[in-house]
């Protein structure tokens, strides 16, 4: 299932037209409807055993998650937060090393808050 997200880093296969009174490029956004998958791979992910490939696979979805490739903010946040949270369930020494990193970087303000949720212990490994 991990390997599923290098998928999310692809151009679509069929490029989209999009609206001339859009501000953004479609074809940089996540469709919505695969949008709503990725959160909930991502989600299933946390309740698998944790190894290196599921912190690498989240960590990849959030940062593809966050790229602004449109010139219009971050190209799924939602997704993102996701990554986040299933990073945060883990409950991983190096889940929570990929977060704190994270926290470093990323500027969007809902998905700081997010992880300033996770590292605060908000969410943890004991469901598992």
């Amino acid at each position: 299932m991990p390997r599923w997200f290098a998928s999310a880093t692809l151009p679509r296969t069929v490029p989209l037209v999009g609206h001339p009174h859009l501000p953004f490029d479609v074809n940089t956004r996540f469709d919505t409807y695969n949008s709503h998958v990725l959160r909930g791979l991502a989600w299933t992910l946390a309740l698998l055993p944790t190894g290196p490939d599921i912190v690498g696979a989240l960590v990849g979805l959030v940062e593809t998650s966050l790229d602004e490739r449109s010139g219009d903010g971050p190209r799924a946040p939602h997704v993102a937060e996701a990554g986040i949270v299933a990073l945060a369930l883990t409950g991983d020494g190096a889940a929570r090393a990929e977060l704190e990193a994270l926290r470093g970087w990323v500027s969007h303000k809902g998905t700081v808050l997010r992880i300033d949720k996770a590292l605060g212990g908000a969410w943890t490994g004991a469901s598992r």
